[in-house]
Order: structure tokens, then sequence, then C-alpha cells
């Protein structure tokens, strides 16, 4: 049982206790009526107290009910206090109900991309998620997003490639830099974009594909190849031009075969060095004055460069192999004239 003694009750009427106290006070009020008469008395008998000379001009009950309706309305907004102070603690929890409760926007899975790389020497075949089939070119990489399906296909190349495209209603797209991309929906073309040739070749097989570029004031623009037609864009000078090619001599590297037609010896070397995977040191420009035209179908290199030799003069050295920063041994051959 709780026991309030006449100093708390008269604090209480005059409201000097604390917020915790008041509520003991409260409840021990309204556990009985005889502890609310109690506090009347003590109510009345501190209004005579005050002032005995103004005892006959009290009206007691309507100082008792003044009083009261004092005390309600701390009651009030203690209760209102409380009421905040408890809803401030259940919307938190409420929200996050609610929030999960409420349709919320589908958040994309994260993609990373997956790469496919092709060792000098070497031509890799492969199939992408939707079927499309690959050929990669030696020392070449291609790069697509691990969510590619049937309605997002994209990918990057560095090098070479060729593409058998499975036609769906996704346009297929393959990234080479920031100037230009190839756009098409089933067909069949080739991709020779090797950073260190300096300018990008594109060849139709069959169907359609529309290429995308940066021209030298940085326009966009599009155009469109035909069978058997070939673009040549040049990165430096970001210019492009359109002709008739012999696609089998485009291609030719996807049996391992080498087409040289009128090429300089610079872009020469560049192709045998993927081709067979050797480093070539040239000694004095006059190497590069020359140009060659040949066919070589699986020769061995001391071979091709016999034929080089006899053609423009060109001497040749093999040198004791390097070991390149992955561990590999790589030859070495000496150019000079």
């Amino acid at each position: 049982m709780i026991h309030i003694d006449s100093d708390t009750l008269l604090r209480y009427i005059h409201g000097n206790l604390p917020e915790d106290k008041m509520v003991i006070v409260e409840e021990w009020l309204n556990a009985t009526p005889e502890n609310q008469l109690l506090l009347k008395k003590i109510f009345f008998a501190q209004q005579a107290s005050d002032d005995l000379r103004l005892l006959d001009a009290i009206d007691p009950n309507k100082a008792w009910e003044h009083w009261q309706t004092a005390v309600n309305q701390k009651k009030k907004k203690r209760k209102l206090k409380t009421l905040r102070q408890i809803a401030a603690v259940l919307l938190i929890p409420l929200l996050l109900y609610v929030g999960y409760l409420l349709p919320r926007p589908s958040m994309p899975a994260v993609s990373h991309l997956i790469e496919v790389t092709t060792n000098p020497g070497v031509v890799t075949h492969f199939k992408l998620p939707d079927s499309t089939r690959v050929w990669l070119n030696a020392g070449s990489k291609l790069s697509y997003p691990s969510d590619y399906s049937r309605t997002n296909r994209w990918v990057a190349l560095d090098g070479e490639g060729c593409f058998v495209v499975n036609k769906t209603k996704t346009p297929f797209v393959v990234k080479i830099d920031s100037a230009y991309s190839i756009k098409v929906l089933g067909t069949t073309f080739n991709v020779q974009a090797y950073a260190d040739d300096g300018y990008i070749k594109t060849t139709l097989l069959n169907g359609s594909v529309q290429l995308n570029y940066l021209s030298s004031n940085n326009l966009g623009h599009v155009c469109f190849l035909k069978e058997s037609e070939a673009s040549l864009y040049s990165r430096e000078r970001r210019t492009m031009n359109i002709g008739i090619t012999d696609v089998n001599v485009d291609i030719a590297w996807k049996y391992g075969r080498i087409f040289f037609d009128n090429h300089s010896l610079r872009q020469a070397l560049r192709v045998l060095s993927r081709h067979y995977n050797v480093d070539f040191k040239v000694l004095n420009e006059n190497v590069y004055k020359s140009a060659i035209t040949g066919k070589f179908d699986n020769e061995q290199l001391h071979q091709v460069l016999n034929y080089i030799s006899r053609a423009t003069g060109i001497k040749y050295k093999f040198i004791k192999p390097v070991i390149t920063p992955n561990g590999m041994s790589k030859q070495e051959i000496i150019l000079y004239k």
C-alpha cells in the first residue's frame, strides 16, 4: 500500500513535486475516495492558513474547483507530452514497416565485366550468352557485362574480332573507344581495332552494320556498310573512308593465314609480331620504307622472313629470347638494311 504524508500533499497542491512523484500521488488519490477527501481538507486548511484575514471572503468550493481545473490542465499536458514521446518511439519502427510494405523500385544487380583475352600467336573461338559467335585474333581482349543477355547486348573490343551475331530485337553493340562504336541486329562482320595500329577497320560479310563515330570537329556521325565493304577510320585524324574489300583477306587470320596486299613493312611487322609472338627491333628507319604483298599459310617465321628479305633486301637476325614481365619467353629479331 502506498503511503502519502501531508507534506507531500501540500507540495502536490502547490505544484512543487517532480513529475514522477506527482504520478505516484495521483495514483494514490485515484485509489480511494477517502484519499481524495483528505487532499480536499488539506487544501482548505492551506487556503485558510495563507491569509486568515480573508477567510470569510473566500469561497472554498470555488477555490477547490479552480485548483482542480489547473491540476487537470497540467495532467493533460503531461499526458500529451508522454503520448508524443511514445509516438516518436513507435514512429520509427512504423515507418520502417510501412517502407517495407510499400512498393519499391527494383535495384539493378551489380554488374561486373567478364574478360576474354588471347595470347600472341593464338586465335580463340567462343559464344556469348545470346549464342553470338566470336573469334578473337592474337593479342586481343573482349569485355562484356556479367548481366549480358538478349536484352542487354554490348561488348568492348581491344584488338581484332570476327562476330556472327545472333539476331534479336535488341541491337548488338561493339564499343571500341569513346569515338567509335558499331551497332547491328543480326549479321557477320570483322573489326580490326588494335590500339597500336592507329586505325579501325570494319568489314561487313553479310547483313548490315551501323558505324557511329566522331569526326575531327568532335561531331557525331553515322554511316552504314554494305556487304563486302570495309571502312577505315583514322584514330588520329578522325576521318572515315569506305570502299570494296576482299573479305577473304580480311578474315584470313581466323584460319591461321596471313595476307599482305601492299602493306607497309611497319604494318606487316605488327601482324607478324602478334601472330608469332615475337619482338622486332628495327635498327634504322630505311627498313620501314619497304612494302610487301604475299600470302602465308602456316609457314614458319623464318620462311616468312626469308621471303621478306628476298623481296625487300632487308636483313634479319635472331637473338637470344628475353623473359617478359609475366614470366614468358619471347624471341627477339633484329631487322636492318
